[in-house]
């Protein structure tokens, strides 16, 4: 199994300068991959990022699980948006010091979003690129109509922010919905599980029509 970051194979530091620019102008990235929510929330962990100036705003369905180590869930860094009618696994005790936003359709998490990375530019005198971090969880429900307009409002806010979007859609990566929605984002990260192995991810990157070697997430 190979370690370290996500590289093509024919040119590894081809990919090295692709996220340097993905992390300079702001990105939009979709992870697939049919995998225990373990890895999932490993993946997002990792996309979050550590240091004092990120600033998270998480629209997620398992809220706790998904936040840094570094990060308490009552720093003024993270922003929880909490999809109303979805069933979310953490204790009640664990959320007592945050203050959750809920709301309801994609539309109303787009707009939660915009109003956090408002707060935070406004707070924290601007943001440089990169430091605005979000993560969505697609749900089920979710349809191919929605999900584009969703995607599309909320780039814009990445793009004035210069921030870095991460998107769930619990789908394996030859799902038709992911072949559809893929021209929609940056790249795609596909998440795999294989049994007695640690998780691995590969990126699908368009720009390039390139897919980097599998490596340990």
């Amino acid at each position: 199994m190979n370690s370290g970051w996500p590289r093509f194979a024919d040119s590894p530091r081809q990919f090295v300068r692709y996220l340097r620019e993905l992390k300079r102008r702001g990105s939009n990235l979709l992870i697939t991959g049919d995998v225990p929510d373990t890895v999932t929330a490993r993946a997002t962990q990792t996309l979050f990022g550590e240091g004092d100036r990120r600033y998270r705003v998480l629209a997620l369905l398992d809220t706790t699980s998904r936040i840094p180590d570094s990060l308490s869930v009552a720093d003024d860094r993270l922003w929880i948006v909490e999809r109303a009618g979805e069933k979310r696994s953490a204790r009640p005790s664990a959320l007592s010091d945050v203050s959750m936003r809920e709301t309801d359709g994609l539309d109303g998490i787009r707009r939660e979003i915009g109003a956090a990375a408002d707060f935070y530019d406004d707070e924290f005198d601007g943001l440089d690129p990169a430091e605005l971090r979000i993560g969505v969880d697609l749900g089920v429900r979710d349809d191919r109509d929605s999900i584009q307009e969703f995607a599309e409002g909320t780039a814009e806010i990445v793009a004035d922010h210069h921030g870095m979007a991460h998107y769930h859609l619990p789908k394996p990566d030859d799902d038709p919905l992911v072949d559809e929605l893929s021209p929609l984002f940056d790249a795609r990260i596909e998440l795999r599980q294989v049994p007695g192995q640690p998780p691995e991810q590969r990126w699908h990157v368009p720009a390039f029509d390139k897919t980097t070697i599998w490596v340990r997430l």
